[in-house]
Formats: structure tokens, C-alpha cells, sequence
């Protein structure tokens, strides 16, 4: 089965209640993601929304404008780092 994961940098996320849960929420709703997690830390300036999507269906760039959408840019995303995971033909 492939499967593309999307690491995407936040800057914002002051909560886990609020922000958090909002960030989770909103990033579940687009078509195409299988999970969303974040990798949270109170004051900490960058945490990370980790997404496994459906690159099929969905693409990064869709993903981060889905964050930065909320609040009219309220959680900006300064990087993003996308891994594709396929199955590779093996000879041996």
C-alpha cells in the first residue's frame, strides 16, 4: 500500500485544547487524509502536524493552506517535508 506523509512545521499552536485539537480537526476534514497528528510542546515555537494522506487525492500544498486558512493565518507554516512510502521492486 503507498502512502505519502506530509511534516508540517506550525508556528501558533499555543494549546493542546484549542489550537491543537483545531489544527487536528480542520487537517481530518480534507479529502484524501488518513490521520493527522501533532507533535505538540507548550512553548515551543515550531510544533508538527504529522499527515498520512492519499497523494492520489491530495497534495501538500492543499495541506498547508488548509493550516494557514485557519484564522485568517493564524498558524503559519514556515516548512514542510513530504516522504512518499511505496513498494520498490527488488531484484536480487
Amino acid at each position: 500500500m503507498e502512502k505519502t506523509v506530509a511534516e508540517i512545521s506550525v508556528q501558533g499552536m499555543m494549546c493542546e485544547i484549542g489550537c491543537v485539537a483545531k489544527v487536528r480537526k480542520e487537517l481530518l476534514e480534507v479529502p484524501g487524509v488518513a490521520s493527522a497528528k501533532i507533535d505538540f510542546e507548550k512553548d515551543r515555537d515550531l510544533n508538527t502536524a504529522i499527515v498520512v494522506y492519499d497523494g492520489e487525492v491530495v497534495d501538500a500544498k492543499t495541506l498547508v493552506a488548509k493550516v494557514t486558512a485557519i484564522g485568517d493565518g493564524m498558524y503559519p507554516v514556515p516548512k514542510v517535508a513530504v516522504t512518499h512510502h511505496g513498494e520498490a521492486e527488488v531484484r536480487p
